[in-house]
């Protein structure tokens, strides 16, 4: 054999092993950043990968049956050895431990931003003293009817507003129609400024810090038709949300960014200025009769909480 295809054999030999070089370093890193959960070029890997990470402080409804978000963490003295990689559970109670659950909102979101809930306002009488509380709220509970509904039965325990009653279907007027001018309904009415001779006055959201409201309801008759409501003092507007789950009772949090002018229309407008009252609308139906019995409870502003 020659020198020169000695040569030339060598340095064919040489360029074959650096392909191999470079084949092996590829499939080198295809095998690491799939098990590390990461594809090539940044983007996520295979699920399986991603799925072997379990959450330790939270469980789907369908397998947790009576909460779906724990208050306390779920640690491995109740589910087992924690998943391979995972941190250790915080102890209820520690110095890691998390929160409470946040609570739901009227629309079910959870999601209220940053807020801050101050002592409930003291009702005594179903009525907030002048000068019980920072934000300048002030007023009798009272209702508000359409000329043909009933009034209702109230009842004032010691930090409560509660009505009773039943309300009829709609009444017709004279040309057969639903008369829904007269009879459209009742509110449950805290009026918010309100003056010593019982004028609804402005009330300017406590120099504008309040934006919202934290309320209980109660009762072995809560209608499922039932809203919330605030009044505008400029231009008296009624904004409104549903309650959503108010049948079985509970406590909602309802800010004013979720509420808006005559929502039955969703209109999407949004309460703006002074406002004159907070109420709980009764809406009567067409053909079927509501009988009602709840109390409204735990009643407080809701602050923004200043940006840190």
């Amino acid at each position: 054999m020659s020198y020169r295809s000695s040569r030339f054999r060598l340095a064919l030999l040489g360029i074959v092993g650096w392909f191999c070089a470079i084949g092996c370093a590829l499939d080198e890193r295809t095998v690491v950043a799939r098990a590390s959960g990461a594809g090539l070029g940044g983007a996520p890997g295979d699920s399986e990968a991603v799925s072997d990470r379990q959450p330790t402080t939270a469980m789907s409804s369908a397998s947790a049956g009576a909460s779906a978000i724990p208050t306390a963490p779920v640690g491995p003295s109740s589910a087992g050895a924690a998943p391979a990689g995972a941190a250790p559970a915080a102890a209820a109670g520690g110095p890691n431990a998390l929160p409470p659950a946040e609570p739901e909102t009227a629309s079910g979101e959870g999601d209220l931003g940053a807020v801050a809930l101050p002592p409930v306002l003291v009702l005594d009488a179903g009525a907030v003293a002048a000068g019980s509380n920072e934000f300048g709220i002030q007023g009798q509970f009272t209702v508000d009817r359409g000329a043909l509904n009933a009034a209702p039965i109230y009842r004032y325990p010691l930090g409560s507003a509660c009505i009773s009653g039943r309300l009829e279907p709609v009444a017709l007027d004279a040309s057969g129609l639903p008369d829904y001018v007269n009879a459209w309904g009742l509110e449950l009415v805290l009026p918010l400024a309100e003056s010593a001779t019982g004028e609804r006055g402005p009330w300017n959201r406590g120099d504008g810090r309040v934006v919202g409201f934290s309320f209980r309801v109660t009762g072995p008759a809560i209608p499922e038709a039932f809203r919330f409501v605030v009044r505008t003092a400029n231009l008296d507007e009624t904004y409104c949300v549903d309650l959503v789950g108010s049948p079985t009772g509970g406590s909602f949090d309802v800010t004013f960014d979720e509420m808006q002018l005559s929502c039955w229309s969703l209109t999407g407008i949004r309460p703006a200025g002074d406002l004159t009252l907070a109420a709980w609308q009764l809406e009567a139906l067409a053909t079927t009769a509501i009988p009602y019995d709840f109390c409204i409870s735990e009643l407080r502003p809701m602050l923004a909480e200043a940006a840190e």
